[in-house]
């Protein structure tokens, strides 16, 4: 009988270890997620890393989709300075529908998630569907997933919505990308209370 599944044995992940840096070994901040990953003992370092190489496998990414991984954002005036996004893609950042930037995490309390980092996420894109967080499947489904972002959203609405000088990525920034109504937090939350409005501002979230 067979002791583990296929996808949990060690020769399974040595593979896909394998594959991962053959495709991505040399690109900007590769190398460094890698070292960091195997060498740091924290297990969440470590899970971390699997998911996000897993589903970076399972989306099929190959080089000529991905331009950076685990680098510093790099515009000036953002939130937060030392802030990193996992994953930068070649993608038209001029459309607001192409995806740009992804973001692993393997959490199961969605609302752990850094607010600096979001609010780097949300300065940096032009549409909401320009940014995707993907939670790990094995902890929590989609709608857990979106759920949890909602309940983070509604927590920290008011804090988004401050200008830039306070800390918050300001109202036009939040106008674009929640909609021209969204003029103050208040009315962002009560957009996410609907059915529609669940659907539409979460799109960006989902588990894999």
């Amino acid at each position: 009988m067979l002791l583990f599944s296929q996808k949990s044995s060690l020769v399974f992940h040595l593979l896909l270890l394998n594959k991962h840096i053959d495709e991505f070994q040399g690109f900007d901040g590769f190398d460094k997620s890698i070292k960091d990953a195997i060498t740091n003992a924290n297990p969440a370092v470590q899970d971390g890393f699997w998911h996000g190489m897993k589903v970076t496998e399972a989306l099929g990414y190959k080089k000529t989709d991905v331009s950076k991984f685990d680098m510093e954002f790099e515009a000036e005036g953002l939130p937060c300075e030392k802030c990193k996004f996992d994953l930068l893609l070649n993608a038209d950042a001029a459309n607001p529908n192409n995806l740009l930037l992804v973001e692993f995490k393997s959490y199961q309390d969605v609302t752990k998630i850094s607010l600096d980092q979001f609010k780097n996420y949300l300065s940096s894109v032009i549409g909401l569907r320009q940014m995707k967080y993907i939670f790990n499947a094995q902890k929590l489904t989609t709608e857990q997933a979106k759920e949890g972002m909602k309940a983070f959203l509604i927590k920290n609405a008011f804090n988004l919505y401050k200008s830039t000088d306070n800390g918050g990525i300001g109202l036009d920034k939040c106008k674009t990308l929640f909609g021209d109504e969204m003029t103050t937090p208040q009315k962002l939350i009560a957009k996410l209370d609907t059915q529609e409005g669940f659907e539409e501002l979460l799109t960006f979230v989902e588990a894999k």
